[in-house]
């Protein structure tokens, strides 16, 4: 009965040779190393608007992007902040932040040297993970499979600041919320609507 396992664990291991498509699949799957975030990335040359109360609050730019990074130019009202994430299957990280920059339309993919490391979503990340198939609706429209995301800041006294945020498939962030607690507090929150 030995010869028989050993021949029935070898049909097991051709069998996927008849099928290349499935093992393709299944490649691809694992070699996006293992994780759903790469297919929330913005598409590289995308321009996304964010309106608060009907008024475009925000621009976010999506500038450029390789495996590993994706670097996004951000405009609120006439400052423009660059920031660069690493973004992979497995992870979403702020890594790079500037503002002072000549411009914010070419890439420093290849150049920039890490400042920041502030991670939004993966293992150990400093946001905390509220949702991840939330349907959200924004401006754009109704959105669904988002991660949700958040942050609580206590930086003042008896105040806390919660950021939220949002996040889709093909899309990156599509929602932000903000509210401050305490005796002067007060909420706001700017959605996408639209994307060129």
């Amino acid at each position: 009965s030995k010869g028989e396992t050993e021949v029935s664990s070898e049909e097991k291991t051709e069998k996927p040779k008849e099928s290349p498509e499935n093992t393709d699949k299944k490649m691809e799957s694992e070699q996006s190393t293992a994780g759903p975030f790469l297919e929330y990335r913005p598409e590289t040359g995308a321009k996304k608007q964010f309106k608060e109360g009907g008024v475009v609050l925000l621009t976010e730019n999506v500038v450029a992007a390789n495996e590993e990074f994706v670097q996004i130019a951000l405009t609120l009202g006439d400052s423009t902040t660059t920031q660069i994430f690493k973004w992979t299957g497995s992870e979403i990280t702020l890594v790079y932040e500037e503002r002072d920059l000549q411009d914010h339309s070419v890439s420093l993919l290849d150049s920039f040297e890490p400042n920041m490391n502030e991670k939004l979503l993966g293992d150990g990340a400093d946001w905390k993970l509220l949702e991840k198939s939330a349907a959200v609706e924004t401006d754009y429209g109704k959105l669904k499979n988002v991660f949700v995301i958040q942050k609580i800041s206590n930086e003042v006294v008896d105040e806390e600041t919660i950021f939220t945020r949002y996040y889709a498939p093909k899309l990156g962030l599509v929602k932000e919320d903000f509210e401050l607690t305490g005796e002067n507090g007060y909420k706001g929150e700017s959605s996408l609507s639209s994307v060129e």
